[in-house]
């Protein structure tokens, strides 16, 4: 539970519950809120309801899912694949460090480790997270936010973006009508401005979001496929299979891991 959403939150993917209680009061002690994963899918669950500013992994994890298979599950889903990553991990070899680092990794850090080191990594990419955000928020040129005109349309955007998510899982998403007046745009400058940024109309950017999460459901969790699109506001099984099939190339039960 997380007691003070103003703190920066990390989250602790460790199987040694010793090491994982040890980190967990060193963070806390550093002015971190912590969440905590003793195996792989723990961790993807958490990531459903929460989004941490950064990701401590095991590598080593006695699990279904190694470290490298969340590291690879994490960084190919589109809602967060953004969270900075540490790999935790006994393992030396070059090897394995590059293979980390290829599939996304921000850092690698190797058991035994120094607490003071790891501490600096972990507020390094604190702090690089949210000067990349301020950057962004003042029209700084990052993908997607370059073509922006300046900052006040980058802050409509977010704020497009935070309506759609806090809504969606929603039966009943927003109509594009409700969402324009809320942003005190006229529809048709927020559809140019959807369609120039995400490359879609908005519509079809909110099914995309919810394709999106309920893939990461899909893959992390016990859920049915029937619960799954019910939970993400399909009212239709059929609908929510065609959208995901036309999105994803394959049908849900195939990437359904349970």
């Amino acid at each position: 539970m997380l007691a003070n959403s103003n703190k920066p939150t990390v989250l602790l993917v460790e199987d040694n519950p010793v090491l994982r209680e040890s980190l967990n009061y060193l963070l806390s002690l550093h002015g971190y809120e912590t969440l905590e994963a003793s195996n792989g899918n723990q961790a993807l669950e958490l990531l459903i309801k929460h989004v941490p500013d950064v990701i401590l992994l095991d590598i080593m994890l006695e699990d279904s899912l190694d470290g490298f298979s969340v590291l690879k599950i994490i960084k190919s889903d589109a809602s967060v694949r953004h969270i900075p990553v540490i790999i935790i991990s006994a393992l030396s070899q070059d090897t394995d460090i590059l293979n980390g680092l290829e599939l996304g990794a921000n850092d690698f850090v190797q058991k035994p480790f120094k607490i003071n080191e790891l501490l600096l990594k972990v507020n390094n990419l604190v702090r690089l997270k949210a000067h990349i955000s301020e950057n962004l928020m003042n029209g700084g040129s990052q993908i997607n936010m370059s073509t922006l005109r300046n900052s006040s349309d980058a802050q409509i955007l977010k704020n497009f973006a935070l309506l759609i998510e806090t809504n969606l899982k929603a039966a009943e998403q927003p109509s594009v009508a409700s969402i324009a007046e809320k942003l005190e745009l006229s529809i048709s400058t927020l559809e140019r401005m959807v369609k120039k940024n995400y490359g879609c109309n908005p519509v079809q950017y909110i099914v995309k979001r919810k394709l999106e999460q309920a893939d990461l459901m899909l893959r992390t969790s016990n859920m049915s496929v029937y619960d799954v699109s019910v939970a993400m506001g399909f009212n239709s099984l059929s609908y929510f299979s065609t959208c995901y099939k036309k999105h994803f190339g394959k049908s849900p039960l195939k990437n359904r891991k349970f």
